[in-house]
């Protein structure tokens, strides 16, 4: 039976509580992360004291968007934003979508809207469908007499910030900060950077609250203003159509913020207004007032729902006859900055005699797997899955789970990147990201400047906890570089998305196509599988042949299914000839015999075959682990800036005059195989049965 967390710390003074405070390098704080434990505090009367996101504890997530940051151990959330993705800093074709680690325990007693709590409740978690960002309730604490100094407040994002001094100064080139002198004294810009202490957190909301409106890239302006009935509008840096005052569409897979449609669709929204400004281009300020005073409408949240739901008993800080709660003892006395490293390893002395449920796998180095093959009626496999912010397959990953599937003859389950138990990890640059368990690497990639450990540290570090059998590696590089940290490695390369002929031979696949284009997702317009080349990429600009049969661009994402990833792969074979962005568009190219190039993203227009062992060029380190593994020093490429016109013919006679099929076969990946391997039939092919099909959940 669940201890109730109010239950468990009803005789604490200190709640442990994680969030994004402040390290000993900053000598700032984030205002609205800052705001986690004042909120507590203010509703417990308790004082709080900062946990790590990641630990065996039992621990309490309020503020912000930092759910995805979660692991191991008993969280109980009230009012938390979620990423989509599990490291949503990094670069797009390197982030890895979130799960929930399986060695962690969600309560779910708030979020901040219904797209995190989708993502904390998992397929199967509870979803009270409480919704709210607990700084809303501050208008209830704390209401001061503030007189009003500006027309128009505009509070700029961390991101959008060039330093982090205490006045609000935009990143150059960002126009739309641009305040001219007629509107000096009447358009306000405000940062979130404050110094530390609760007096300037005070100072922050008096700011706020002396402006007569709002507009804001940061959720928090938005949630303070919207709280205390200030008029406003999001400001959004233009990934909708259209400029000025416009309604935007609340949809969680759509280009506008997931942390606003999060906290609107909360609200029961499924559009709001919004003024579209593009942050290179000059802001017309007297429209931005006129429109606030022309579409705003207040808005609330079920506020006293969240109360209801405050994972502790409701006793707010009552201040004392004449001051306000930034005086109250409870807050002055929070510690606000910390020493991250101090502060794990304290964790981790307070939490030594909790043991992980996790057992410790029987070895069977016959079979290459700890547990016996024999016993699994299901592979957990690591691969980068779909998510709710993007619902579709992405060809390259998905495809781990159909070979993996064909190759064994076993149906497939999604294993998270910190499952504590025993997985497969195949296709994709997803070994750093590795931690927990048995893991049983082939044919996977890595990159060799990230870890699962500490993102500050700029190389690969072995995870704790976790037990390396690497069977194949995608090439050389990543092999490289896990043996560079003591891991044994095997010498066996190559891609299994190479076994795909073995799989689906497609050789009546009708050449439609002279030119196929394989389009990165970062270049993609929209994350779904009918978007298409970014406006802005001027080489996809295709010429006109009246029946579109010169040049066709091709988008990896598809519908969860098999077929539909068949289909891909079909549509890429019925191209002549492939330029490709995406390291698997190349892959699939070269497995099925189409004469391939890469197409890098710099140069004036010229093919060139790159020398993969030279350190002056420039190859993406994925392409350059699997043509090293393929056997070969060298790379086609097609090199042209992406702001450039593309000349289609000559970059296809230049790939048809000088590419040479690779001779790798793939047999020594196969048998490096981390389980029995499934008999092929008559045709010499793996076949997945209808039965297997249905089973996969990408």
């Amino acid at each position: 039976m669940t201890v109730s967390f109010a239950e468990r710390f009803k005789d604490s003074p200190s709640v442990p509580l994680a969030w994004a405070g402040s390290t000993s390098e900053m000598n700032y704080l984030n205002f609205g992360d800052a705001l986690s434990p004042v909120m507590v505090s203010l509703l417990s009367s308790k004082s709080v004291h900062r946990v790590p996101t990641k630990s065996l504890s039992t621990r309490m997530g309020a503020v912000g968007t930092i759910g995805h940051g979660f692991g191991q151990g008993e969280v109980w959330f009230w009012g938390t934003g979620c990423s989509s993705w599990a490291n949503p800093s990094a670069s797009l074709d390197e982030r890895v979508p979130f799960t929930i680690p399986p060695d962690s325990n969600f309560h779910i007693a708030a979020t901040r809207g219904p797209v995190s709590e989708s993502l904390l409740a998992g397929p199967t978690g509870n979803k009270p469908g409480v919704y709210g960002d607990p700084v809303w309730l501050m208008p209830r604490f704390y209401r001061p007499e503030v007189k009003k100094k500006w027309k128009l407040g505009v509070i700029l994002h961390l991101s959008e910030l060039a330093d982090r001094t205490y006045e609000a100064v935009a990143k150059q080139g960002l126009k739309r900060f641009d305040i001219p002198a007629e509107f000096k004294d009447d358009v306000h810009l405000i940062t979130t950077v404050t110094p530390i202490g609760m007096e300037h957190l005070q100072y922050k909301f008096d700011e706020i609250l002396a402006c007569e409106r709002i507009v804001s890239t940061s959720l928090h302006g938005m949630v303070i203003a919207e709280s205390y009935g200030i008029p406003c509008l999001y400001f959004s840096p233009g990934a909708q159509t259209g400029l000025g005052l416009q309604t935007i569409d609340l949809d969680p897979n759509g280009p506008v913020d997931l942390r606003i449609v999060d906290l609107y669709t909360g609200m029961h929204k499924k559009a709001i207004p919004a003024y579209i400004q593009p942050r290179p281009a000059v802001t017309d300020w007297a429209d931005v007032i006129s429109s606030i005073d022309r579409a705003w409408q207040p808005v609330d949240i079920d506020a006293q729902a969240l109360i209801d739901a405050f994972p502790l008993p409701y006793r707010p800080i009552e201040p004392a006859a004449g001051e306000t709660i930034w005086q109250s003892p409870i807050l002055t006395g929070l510690k606000l900055q910390h020493d991250v490293a101090e502060l794990r390893r304290a964790d981790k002395l307070a939490t030594a005699e909790i043991k992980k449920k996790s057992p410790e796998p029987v070895v069977n180095r016959q079979e290459g797997l700890r547990s016996a093959p024999s016993t699994w009626t299901e592979i957990p496999l690591s691969w980068a899955a779909s998510t709710t912010g993007v619902p579709y397959a992405n060809l390259g990953d998905a495809l781990s789970a159909v070979v993996v599937s064909a190759v064994s003859g076993l149906p497939i389950r999604h294993a998270g990147f910190d499952a504590p138990g025993e997985r497969v990890v195949g296709v994709g640059t997803i070994g750093h990201a590795q931690r927990n368990g048995v893991l049983h690497f082939w044919g996977t990639g890595m990159d060799a400047t990230r870890n699962a450990v500490d993102r500050t540290i700029p190389n690969f570090v072995k995870a704790p906890d976790t037990t390396y059998q690497i069977h194949a590696t995608r090439g050389p590089q990543t092999a490289s570089t896990l043996a560079a940290t003591g891991i044994e490695v095997s010498g066996v390369y190559g891609d299994p998305v190479w076994l795909l002929p073995q799989i689906w031979p497609m050789r009546d696949v009708e050449k439609k196509y002279r030119i196929g284009v394989i389009l990165h997702l970062t270049e993609l317009d929209e994350q779904t599988p009918n978007g298409t080349a970014k406006a802005e990429l001027s080489r996809y600009q295709l010429p006109y042949t009246g029946d579109g049969s010169s040049v066709h661009l091709i988008n990896t994402l598809t519908e969860k299914t098999v077929e539909a990833l068949e289909e891909k792969v079909r549509e890429i074979l019925s191209c002549d000839l492939i330029l490709s962005t995406s390291l698997h568009g190349l892959v699939i190219a070269e497995t099925y015999g189409i004469p391939c190039a890469w197409f890098a993203t710099y140069g004036d227009g010229t093919g060139a075959r790159l020398d993969l062992k030279d350190p002056n060029v420039r190859v993406d380190h994925r392409l350059k682990d699997f043509y090293l593994g393929a056997g070969t020093e060298s790379v086609l490429a097609y090199c042209l800036d992406r702001s450039r016109k593309t000349d289609w013919e000559g970059a296809a006679s230049y790939v048809r005059a000088n590419w040479t099929p690779l001779t790798y076969s793939g047999d020594a990946l196969v048998e490096a195989f981390p389980l029995p391997v499934a008999a092929k039939n008559s045709e010499g092919l793996w076949v997945i049965s209808d039965a297997l099909k249905r089973s996969f959940k990408f």
